[in-house]
């Protein structure tokens, strides 16, 4: 665990990033779990992976300009956001660092500019969707369901989650395929004042590569 995080970023920057995670966390798609994570990923700016248009604007660099509504500006560092997206097919579900990543790589990000990436999870606080009152509801009452997962009151919205969530061993994996393992910071947080900060390498040292 990384025990003098502004050596990597900055206190302001570190938290920011668990905000954008803790906000993003709001738009999971976790009907079958219940469990929903944001991911916020903090890139440096004026790199590119590779050259590319993003609708009919060149892509130029990590910028918010460059990637309209899909990241903002946090003055040197670009912020992607992600969240989990279940299926009812389960092999499907997409965990939220992997969309935030995913989603920096098509807008054409250097992976060499990959800082840190801020994750947040846990239990949605509420079960139950305001259809199950009304008898409309198609899952049993006590569960989980589409419309309750789309309801900003069945996310815990307190700018909190009750415990730390590590990433999965895909995820590591991906991160693995992309960053620096001992630079590329991975921040566990509850709230931005609560949280952990490790290294790639602390959480995957022994990963495959080709």
């Amino acid at each position: 665990m990384i025990e003098n995080s502004h050596d990597y970023l900055e206190s302001k920057t570190i938290k920011e990033l668990i905000a954008s995670a803790l906000q993003v966390r709001t738009h999971s798609y976790c009907p079958y779990s219940g469990f929903a994570v944001g991911a916020a990923l903090a890139i440096t700016t004026g790199k590119t992976y590779s050259s590319g248009t993003h609708g009919t604007k060149e892509v130029a660099d990590c910028s918010v300009e460059g990637a309209a509504n899909h990241a903002e500006a946090t003055g040197s560092i670009t912020i992607y956001t992600g969240c989990n997206i279940e299926n009812s097919a389960f092999s499907p579900s997409v965990c939220a660092e992997r969309v935030a990543i995913f989603k920096a790589i098509s807008e054409g990000c250097d992976p060499a500019s990959f800082r840190a990436i801020a994750i947040v999870g846990g239990k949605n606080d509420k079960k139950t969707c305001s259809s199950h009152s009304q008898n409309k509801c198609n899952r049993s009452e006590g569960t989980s369901c589409a419309t309750a997962s789309t309801e900003a009151a069945f996310i815990i919205i307190d700018g909190s989650v009750p415990d730390f969530c590590p990433p999965c061993g895909v995820c590591r994996q991906v991160m693995s395929e992309f960053c620096d393992p001992d630079r590329f910071m991975i921040i566990l947080a509850r709230n931005t004042d609560e949280y952990k900060i490790f290294t790639l390498r602390d959480l995957m040292p022994e990963s495959f590569g080709l």
